[in-house]
């Protein structure tokens, strides 16, 4: 019986390693969620408003990192491990 519940234990394991997508795969899912270009005309804001947007988005990448720390302590660590990776694949993953 105790080998039974041994074995019971590794049945979730084995599913994520099969879980992990290939190129292909990861392609195919890239592709739902390509950067799309925004154009703003700013022309109507004030100097001042036009100095903040900068500041604006320096902040929400600030606020990014803060994020990906909360979420999980080891995000830092695996996305440089990710970005270290130049396959394909590896690329892929990072992008």
């Amino acid at each position: 019986m105790l080998r039974v519940k041994k074995l019971l234990f590794l049945i979730p394991m084995f599913a994520a390693i099969a879980a992990i997508p290939d190129l292909s795969q990861l392609d195919k899912m890239i592709a739902r969620f390509k950067p799309t270009e925004l154009r703003v005309d700013v022309s109507k804001l004030s100097a001042g408003d036009r100095q903040a947007l900068p500041k604006l988005v320096e902040a929400a990448r600030v606020l990014n990192d803060i994020f990906l720390t909360q979420m999980w302590s080891g995000n830092h660590a695996l996305y440089a491990k990710l970005r270290r990776d130049t396959t394909a694949l590896g690329k892929a993953r990072a992008d």
